[in-house]
């Protein structure tokens, strides 16, 4: 849908604004013949002029031309023009939910209290406020089925869509789960998200071949769930003549049983679980907890959706000023300074009306453009530029932080946030909390330090202390505590490895020490020995050496030995 061009979210209402319009034209005409028949009845034509003398008939058909507008007017602002459009900040999950939930007769029963209908709605709406980020959409069936809601993430409408159930909204008896999956997959068809399909029913007098329907589904990546709603045990089925429950073609009570057997097959073919709804809503809590919440996520992925802008208030303005104008225009050709008077104040109401309709007119500024078209490094040049002239403008520091979080510079960021957040607006300190714990998780992503991502959950923390309900804070907050465990899980075991390694160092320093110095008494034991060895040789050989040579010198000189003198 081209968002520069006027829409209207329900046009049905102009339609019926046209009828009513036509409707009040045609009981006026008939309201004035009435009137003159009467008058004429009562008075003569001398008279008849003189009572009339004092009314203008085109002032009165003025009147009725103000009436009319001011009726189109308030059929428009119900149909819910959008003109324009804003950016708004989305957590994606990827999950696309339908919702089918069985209108048939039987689910008037109240084995449920108040009734199964009543209990499914209530159950659907608790799930929907937990979630954040996911779309959903609505498929009532009985007989037949349509797309009451599509997927949407504008929850407001969905529970609006969900509030208008009950079981005479498909005309058409009987409970045809085949072309309620069938219709989901046409509505999923171009999505690539991950697709779920979740059926509330009791699953009694099932049409049509559900169990291929099922397989037919599971080749496509829809993932069906049901929930049974009532009780094995049955009860009577209310709506009779006169209140009286149900009877069938022999006069006997018609009680409504869960078929639990049908609906465990409808979901284990593709991948599902089928469980029952329970007085506390156990059966879609038991869905999320057992399977929807490990579904992989794109982790605190964050889009930009594109939604319309309602200007509701353009025709719902001007009408009452319409209808303001009317009450103050007289009916009679007299008093003409009374008539400048009404013209007076009809052009100031005008005025202010065109001046109201100025100042709420959208504007994108330089900035906004500049990101809207995913040049986020030139929208944080313009916010910077203008931080230098209001450097204390919270909006603009928000702003900021946004344009340098998208532009990859996280720790920009995360100062800009931090400024943020003293402004006394709660709304924007909500935001701006949320968003520095995302900025504090991507800085952790690429660090291996863990405060980062300590930072991160505080900041969810004191987002979810000024907003206990926000659903996306709590997941993404369970993401990174997450994370958080696991980096000190790892950090744990590296430590614990490199105390081993400096251990294991230090007993091999030890052993090779010790080893050098046995080495070293060794040696220094062998040498001792070697030295006191060498001594001990040289004092016994001296003497008898010694001998020798006095012995042949003397027998060289002709000289007697000592041992032939003596």
């Amino acid at each position: 849908m081209d968002t520069t061009m006027l829409s209207f979210h329900q046009p049905i209402w102009i339609a019926l604004g046209i009828a009513l319009s036509f409707s009040l034209i045609v009981l006026s005409y008939l309201r004035e013949r009435s009137q003159k028949r009467l008058l004429r009845t009562f008075a003569s034509a001398q008279m008849e002029q003189r009572l009339v003398k004092n009314i203008s008939p085109s002032r009165r058909r003025f009147k009725l031309g103000l009436i009319l507008l001011a009726l189109i007017l308030l059929c428009t602002a119900l149909a819910r023009p959008q003109y324009g459009f804003r950016w708004v900040d989305v957590q994606r999950r990827g999950i696309d939910i339908l919702f089918a939930i069985d209108t048939s007769r039987s689910m008037l029963s109240q084995d449920l209290k108040p009734n199964r209908l009543e209990r499914a709605r209530y159950a659907v709406m608790d799930f929907v406020a937990t979630l954040g980020g996911d779309r959903v959409g609505l498929i009532p069936f009985a007989g037949s089925s349509y797309l009451m809601c599509p997927l949407t993430l504008d929850y407001q409408a969905f529970t609006d869509s969900l509030k208008a159930l009950d079981t005479k909204i498909i005309p058409r008896r009987g409970t045809n789960i085949a072309k309620v999956i069938a219709l989901a997959e046409k509505t999923v068809a171009d999505s690539s998200n991950h697709k779920i399909l979740i059926i509330l029913t009791d699953g009694e007098n099932l049409q049509g071949d559900v169990l291929k329907a099922a397989d037919l589904a599971k080749k496509n990546g829809l993932t069906i769930y049901t929930i049974g709603v009532g009780t094995a045990a049955g009860e009577l089925i209310p709506g009779g003549p006169g209140g009286a429950f149900i009877r069938d073609s022999s006069g006997k009570y018609v009680k409504s049983k869960l078929d639990e057997e049908t609906l465990q097959e409808i979901a284990e073919k593709t991948g599902g679980i089928s469980v029952l709804l329970g007085n506390n809503n156990q059966g879609l809590k038991k869905i999320y907890t057992d399977k929807l919440r490990f579904i992989p996520k794109k982790e605190l992925r964050e889009q930009r959706e594109k939604l319309p802008i309602e200007r509701f208030y353009w025709p719902l303005s001007m009408a009452l000023i319409l209808l303001a104008s009317e009450f103050l225009i007289a009916e009679g050709s007299r008093g003409r300074r009374s008539s400048k008077k009404t013209l007076k104040i009809f052009s100031f109401l005008a005025i202010i009306s065109i001046l109201g309709l100025i100042a709420v007119k959208s504007y994108a500024g330089e900035g906004e453009d500049a990101y809207n078209r995913a040049d986020y490094a030139g929208a944080q040049k313009i916010y910077k530029s203008l931080l230098k002239g209001s450097p204390d403008d919270p909006q603009l520091q928000y702003n900021m932080g946004t344009a340098a979080y998208k532009n990859g510079e996280i720790d920009t960021a995360i100062l800009q946030f931090k400024k943020c957040l003293q402004t006394e607006d709660v709304e924007l300190q909500k935001r701006a909390y949320y968003n520095l714990g995302t900025s504090y998780y991507q800085k952790g992503k690429k660090s291996s330090d863990t405060e980062p991502l300590e930072e991160a959950i505080k900041a969810y923390d004191s987002c979810l202390k000024l907003d206990s309900a926000n659903s996306a804070a709590k997941k993404n907050r369970a993401i990174v505590e997450e994370e958080l465990k696991k980096r000190q899980k790892k950090q744990t075991q590296q430590n614990h490895r490199t105390i081993r390694t400096i251990r294991t160092y230090r007993a091999n320093r030890t052993n090779r020490t010790n080893r050098t110095n046995r080495t070293n008494r060794t040696n220094r034991t062998n040498r001792t020995n070697r030295t006191k060895k060498t001594v001990a040789l040289k004092v016994k050989k001296i003497p008898p050496d010694r001998n020798k040579i006095l012995e042949s010198r003397q027998r060289w000189r002709g000289r007697p030995s000592l041992e032939e003198r003596q």
